[in-house]
């Protein structure tokens, strides 16, 4: 009864703390701090919890603990590397680090993972589904804006000859290194590893299909009387400038240049829902 009643509790924590995020990411574009902070506490409170009803205060539950904070820790820290980076939102960092905290093991859910530790299938699914979403947006957002469509033609029609010996090289790679692998190991290669080719061809193309949506639809230059609190600069961290930055920027007046995002929040719930229906993506799509 009480196992039941904790596998609930992470559900919640899930649904409810990962998907207001998104909600509020989509409807607003941004989400405030306490929200991915709350996710944290509450989850290792539910955590410990959840450990201690299972072997009461011993130096077993303290140990148990330890898996859960490394991997929190280590999904922040690889949050805030990508911050630092001027990958994303600091928001985003904590929210990474909060699926951590959440979901170190399956929390009692039976999730198929292939042998595979939970933190890394969470990780690599979340990954793919990033990558999918990121398409998905990008495709959209270029169905909206004919704009960013031109740009893209632009684009490849600019660097035409780079793609097409870019794309060449890797058929070439794929080619040399699966004859060897098959006259020289006898490894004849799965059905599966030729769309690996194709696949890299695509993200070929859809890296300069990115930066046209990056140019087109995610920079804008305003007035800096026109500035709002959590608008992005330029050149900056994803940071949104406060009352007190605008104040600063309106009295240098002119115009300045602000950056938008991928709307990134439900990226989390996605792949948190994803992972406990289907488990290790990876194994689920080959097999």
């Amino acid at each position: 009864m009480i196992f039941m009643i904790f596998i609930a509790i992470f559900l919640a924590i899930a649904v409810i703390g990962f998907g207001y995020s998104a909600y509020l990411d989509l409807r607003y574009t941004e989400f405030p701090d306490w929200l991915p902070y709350s996710i944290i506490i509450v989850s290792v409170i539910s955590r410990i919890a959840y450990h201690v009803s299972l072997t009461g205060l011993t130096i077993a539950t303290a140990y148990s603990i330890i898996p859960m904070a490394v991997t929190g820790l280590v999904f922040l820290g690889f949050g805030l590397l990508l911050y630092y980076m001027g990958q994303w939102g600091d928001g985003d960092a904590w929210l990474l680090g909060g699926m951590g905290f959440l979901f170190p093991d399956s929390g009692g859910l039976l999730v198929e993972t292939g042998g595979i530790a939970f933190p890394f299938v969470i990780i690599f699914n979340f990954f793919i589904v990033s990558l999918v979403y990121m398409i998905g947006y990008s495709l959209i957002l270029g169905m909206r804006k004919k704009e960013i469509n031109k740009e893209f033609v632009k684009t490849l029609k600019k660097n035409r000859i780079r793609i097409e010996l870019m794309i060449a090289a890797f058929f070439a790679l794929f080619m040399g290194l699966s004859s060897y692998m098959y006259f020289f190991r006898g490894i004849p290669p799965a059905l599966s590893t030729f769309l690996f080719p194709f696949f890299i061809s695509f993200m070929i193309i859809f890296f300069y299909y990115g930066k046209a949506v990056e140019k087109k639809a995610f920079k804008k230059q305003i007035d800096v009387k026109d500035l709002r609190e959590g608008d992005v600069i330029m050149d900056g961290k994803w940071v949104g400038v406060t009352s007190t930055d605008i104040k600063k920027l309106q009295k240098k007046g002119g115009k300045i240049w602000i950056k938008e995002g991928v709307r990134f929040a439900p990226v989390f719930i996605i792949t948190i829902l994803v992972t406990l229906l289907l488990g290790n993506v990876i194994m689920f799509v080959m097999f």
